[in-house]
């Protein structure tokens, strides 16, 4: 007896029970990330206020978020760092 209105509203056409089980070419929410794009390894990084106030400072002069802006520092420093070996 439980189940009847369940059954009811399987069937009623308007019901939004089963919306879009028919069609599966609908996709929702943001597109996939070609792989080779997909930023992969990540870390935590540990520092103190003053040392995050800093990066965030720097960051806000420039205009960019602050993983963006240390994102952009590292990888600066490594190309630096490796151009000094060669």
């Amino acid at each position: 007896m439980a189940k009847d209105w369940i059954t009811e509203s399987k069937s009623d056409s308007k019901s939004s029970w089963e919306s879009g089980s028919n069609n599966k070419e609908v996709k929702m929410g943001r597109p996939s990330i070609p792989e080779e794009k997909k930023r992969k390894p990540r870390f935590t990084m540990n520092m103190n206020d003053s040392e995050y106030k800093l990066i965030e400072e720097a960051a806000e002069q420039l205009g960019v978020p602050v993983a963006v802006y240390i994102r952009q520092q590292a990888l600066l420093a490594a190309e630096k760092q490796i151009s000094k070996k060669s």
